[in-house]
């Protein structure tokens, strides 16, 4: 369900007390324990919050769902009505780390949307993604919300000397659609969507 754009901003929410509780968490993990076992992702640490086709429990990396969470999610859902959380997560990078440059590709992106909240900044902190050979870098302030495509090239890096870069990424869909694990780990042809424009320009 890619849409026709690299990035479409979507507004601000109010992070309240979740933005402490993301940055206390993201201190109290070890680096070696919650870096994805993905290599494509390598040097980058995800920790799964949501996921409503998965008991959570079985998950290996996983941030607890709290007050605070749920109360950003639904200020999030009121910029994109008639859609609902399908899974979320924390993805942080840490100085001189990066999330390489990748298409996703699982069944699951057909389907649904992919939203981004901006959780912390620090210099030199990017998201990147690519229309054809035309690059749009950017980073939003925090609480900012934006749509990615993520079935476009799209990246992330650290270069800056320090700071947490964090991100809590939603995937959300229409009401009514049944996901399976498989849909996270089959993949689909990619659809072809060069030369897109990029809404929003850096």
């Amino acid at each position: 369900m890619y849409f026709d754009a690299l990035i479409n901003p979507l507004g601000q929410v109010l992070l309240g007390e979740f933005h402490q509780e993301v940055l206390t968490s993201i201190s109290e993990v070890d680096p070696k324990t919650a870096v994805s076992t993905i290599s494509l992702f390598g040097e980058s640490c995800w920790s799964l919050i949501e996921r409503s086709y998965k008991d959570p429990t079985l998950a290996k990396m996983y941030f607890k769902q709290t007050s605070a969470y749920q109360q950003v999610t639904r200020s999030v859902l009121q910029l994109i009505p008639g859609f609902e959380v399908v899974q979320s997560q924390v993805v942080w990078l840490r100085s001189g780390c990066q999330v390489q440059p990748h298409i996703d590709l699982q069944r699951i992106y057909t389907l649904t949307r992919r939203l981004h909240v901006q959780l912390s900044i620090a210099p030199g902190a990017i998201m990147s993604a690519w229309s054809g050979f035309d690059k749009v870098n950017f980073q939003e302030p925090i609480g900012s919300v934006y749509e990615l495509n993520n079935r476009v090239l799209h990246s992330a890096e650290h270069a800056g000397a320090d700071g947490i870069y964090a991100l809590l990424v939603l995937d959300v869909a229409q009401p009514g659609l049944i996901f399976t694990e498989r849909d996270n780990v089959e993949k689909v042809p990619q659809v072809q969507t060069f030369n897109l424009p990029a809404r929003l320009a850096r």
